[in-house]
């Protein structure tokens, strides 16, 4: 006995299901529910590989089939090919048993799931995939396997072009995440295959990217987190790609326009990356990261003074705003959070929503006082100090040099009062917002 085929062609009492009047619409249904889970498959992510290894193993070499299905076969593969056990010597045959039940016309659902677990675990010199690929080339066609735009077009069983082949591809679409889809991909985000499609993808776009092309920032941000889909390319491969976005603005700058488009992406893909520092943000590289923080620093500093100008009408605050702008041009402001009042939220949110900009993080202002409770707070960091600015009367406190205790950045509630009450060694420089008051904040900026 070589293959579960021939045992299930014995004589075996069957359950058989009417045949609907109209089977084209139990085929519509099928694509609906692939389209919707793409990720289902029959391998349990709990399940022990060894030990579903060891029975199959047993009822292989007993050739004892009984009460084994191309469920628990299909289970069973899928859940050993994505271990390492078929890399050891006691498993070696067994292997060769799996691959032997490919392409059979009577379970395609076990070829099925073996073709996913190729694009899945593909690795470029890979022993697996060499193995795999070579087979699934053989039979694709026998069990009906629907892949013959990918065989075709892609050389999808190549496995020294493939990845390459399916990039070139991506780089001729538009939309290159949708294109994917509709040729039939279920997981265009998916590990293996596509990774390593993925990684030729942005190394071919990465040139276009440092010369400002427009269309390729928009394509690589288009694949990352396409219209439609809830949830972005995650992994290495995300902070990959977020560094061919941001890595060429190291030591310049795109247009306005570009740097808002990417920041806004790639703020509504991953998250404000001073509260969501995991994920794609903790993969990339530092200095992607201190772009980012550039980028966003800006904002969050323009957006307080518009936001504060609306909420307390007061002339003093062009002076202000003179200030704190000169000196993140001139690169010396590196961080910026901001605490608002009730008013400020709403209208930062407003504001938000009129300019179609994604909505950044920001703490609130939980102070007790009546009249501190109107009050908006900006927190920056001015080279290695920490200064906090504030709306109406409160004074701009400047601290110590290195002083990292005394203002925690990015926090969901700050008080007024908790950054006046500091006293002794750590006690702040505060000034008032008359006559000369930008000649004394500077002067203690620089000392």
């Amino acid at each position: 006995m070589t293959t579960l085929s021939e045992w299930i062609k014995r004589d075996h009492p069957s359950v058989r299901f009417p045949v609907p009047s109209e089977p084209r619409q139990v085929v519509q249904a099928a694509a609906k529910i692939r389209h919707s889970w793409p990720n289902v498959t029959s391998e349990d992510p709990d399940a022990d590989p060894e030990v579903l290894a060891l029975e199959m193993d047993r009822r292989r070499k007993s050739d004892d089939w009984r009460g084994f299905y191309w469920m628990d076969a299909t289970s069973t593969a899928v859940t050993f090919l994505g271990s390492q056990l078929w890399q050891e010597r006691r498993f070696s045959k067994l292997f060769d048993f799996m691959v032997r039940q490919i392409g059979s016309d009577r379970n395609l659902s076990y070829t099925l799931a073996v073709f996913r677990k190729y694009l899945e675990t593909f690795k470029p010199r890979s022993e697996l995939t060499d193995r795999l690929a070579n087979v699934l080339k053989k039979n694709w066609r026998q069990g009906t396997l629907p892949v013959g735009q990918w065989v075709e077009d892609f050389h999808i069983f190549d496995t020294r072009h493939a990845p390459r082949e399916i990039a070139k591809f991506m780089i001729s679409q538009e939309k290159p995440y949708q294109a994917l889809r509709q040729s039939g991909l279920e997981v265009p985000h998916g590990e293996g295959l596509m990774q390593e499609a993925h990684l030729c993808f942005i190394s071919d776009l990465k040139p276009r990217i440092r010369s400002s092309e427009f269309g390729a920032i928009l394509k690589l941000l288009d694949w990352l987190k396409p219209m439609g889909v809830k949830h972005p390319l995650q992994g290495t491969g995300a902070g990959k790609a977020i560094d061919t976005l941001l890595m060429p603005w190291n030591r310049r700058e795109p247009e306005s326009s570009h740097k808002d488009i990417i920041k806004s992406r790639l703020v509504d893909a991953y998250g404000d990356p001073r509260v969501n520092s995991a994920g794609a943000w903790s993969s990339c590289s530092e200095i992607s990261r201190n772009v980012i923080m550039r980028w966003i620093t800006g904002t969050t500093i323009k957006m307080f003074f518009d936001i504060v100008t609306e909420a307390e009408r007061s002339h003093m605050w062009h002076n202000r705003k003179d200030l704190w702008i000169d000196l993140y041009e001139e690169g010396h402001i590196t961080e910026a959070w901001f605490a608002l009042s009730e008013e400020g939220a709403v209208i930062a949110r407003r504001l938000t929503d009129a300019s179609q900009d994604t909505q950044l993080s920001f703490g609130r202002n939980k102070s007790r006082d009546g009249q501190d409770r109107h009050k908006c707070l900006l927190l920056m960091k001015v080279d290695d100090r920490w200064v906090v600015e504030g709306s109406h009367n409160f004074k701009t406190h400047v601290f110590s040099r290195r002083d990292d205790v005394s203002v925690a950045p990015y926090q969901e509630s700050y008080t007024c009062e908790q950054f006046r009450s500091h006293r002794g060694s750590r006690e702040p420089q505060r000034f008032p917002h008359y006559a000369n008051w930008r000649d004394k904040v500077t002067a203690a900026l620089l000392k």
